[in-house]
């Protein structure tokens, strides 16, 4: 079943899907089937125009540790510049408005990338709330006499954020 496709979506709307929608991941095999999932993505991005959405869509380019090293960037490359391509081919012009909420991300399970690029949707999502966080968990370290403090997850590995006085992780 595909959501955006009249003839199968069935009772699906896809302005219902985007309603509440912060962030949309979409996860694509860079080893099978890179074209369908291109196009796919084309579709989730377009669909997420048309109902005027504000969500970000946060492409994870998956299983990167079968390329090459030298040939990733050519990957990360191809796959921006269909969906770009597609994007102005589809709604006639470049969109800014898609561009600002478009990122892409290398992953794989045998690095940190993975958890890496789901911190990032996430921090993205309570983007209003950092700076508040990031003040507690300072007013936390300088009572608890800390060097460094940060905030995370470590069932998931998801990093959300760290004190004030640290310029560079």
């Amino acid at each position: 079943m595909d959501p955006f496709d009249p003839a199968t979506r069935g009772s699906l709307d896809p302005n219902q899907i985007f309603e509440n929608c912060g962030a949309i991941v979409y996860v694509m095999d860079c080893e099978h089937h890179l074209e369908e999932a291109q196009r796919r993505l084309l579709d989730t991005i377009i669909a997420s125009y048309d109902a005027k959405s504000e969500a970000h869509i946060e492409v994870f380019i998956h299983k990167v540790d079968v390329v090459e090293a030298d040939r990733k960037n050519d990957l990360f490359r191809k796959v921006k510049r269909f969906i770009d391509d597609g994007i102005v081919s589809r709604l006639g012009k470049k969109e800014a408005s898609i561009d600002k909420r478009l990122n892409y991300n290398l992953t794989t399970i045998y690095d940190h990338s993975v958890f890496l690029a789901f911190s990032l949707v996430v921090q993205n999502l309570i983007k209003k709330q950092m700076p508040y966080i990031r003040e507690l968990i300072t007013m936390l370290k300088n009572r608890s006499r800390l060097q460094y403090a940060f905030l995370l997850d470590r069932t998931s590995k998801i990093y959300l954020a760290r004190d004030l006085s640290l310029i560079h992780i």
